[in-house]
């Protein structure tokens, strides 16, 4: 069977239990055709159906970006204090203020993204291993459209300072 031949195996009735890789799944695998693979169990999920699936990956996603935007609101913090001591002049809030306000969104993003994630691994087939194997990627991160999301909300990946292609947390 081609690298690209997928399409046959959808309508398998393999016995399979929920979260085991199909035997397609593997082959796919296993030859290297990850693309392919993606796109086989994106249309595995799509004959299973489970809209409630697609809701936790879009709130681990959510999550995720939240997470990402207070991070870098604490770094700008820090770097605008750092640069400009007037800034905590009188009339404005105080660092600490703001960063405990960053610090409790962070743990509340945190708390809903780990919610999400055991959902996803807990209940999901197809999606779940897709989701494994993007992650799988040292540099998953660094996708065009979460590239592309961090610039747009003046992020790491606007600016000039690589920071992101020499990030300590691949």
């Amino acid at each position: 069977m081609a690298c690209c031949d997928w399409r046959r195996a959808i309508g398998s009735q393999d016995a399979i239990f929920t979260g085991d890789k199909t035997p397609e799944e593997a082959r796919l695998e296993r030859e290297g055709c990850i693309r392919n693979l993606q796109v086989f169990r994106y249309n595995l999920d799509q004959k299973e159906s489970k809209v409630h699936d697609r809701d936790a990956f879009a709130d681990l996603l959510h999550y995720e970006e939240e997470l990402r935007r207070n991070c870098q609101a604490e770094i700008k913090l820090r770097q605008k204090g750092k640069n400009d001591p007037s800034f905590w002049g009188t009339g404005s809030s105080s660092f600490e203020d703001e960063m405990s306000t960053l610090y409790q969104d962070n743990w509340m993003w945190t708390r809903a993204w780990w919610y999400a994630r055991g959902w996803i691994i807990g209940n999901s087939g197809p999606l779940q291993r897709a989701f494994e194997l993007w992650r799988s990627n040292s540099s998953w991160y660094m996708h065009l459209v979460l590239v592309e999301d961090c610039k747009s909300r003046g992020g790491c990946c606007g600016r000039d300072c690589g920071c992101c292609l020499d990030s300590t947390r691949k």
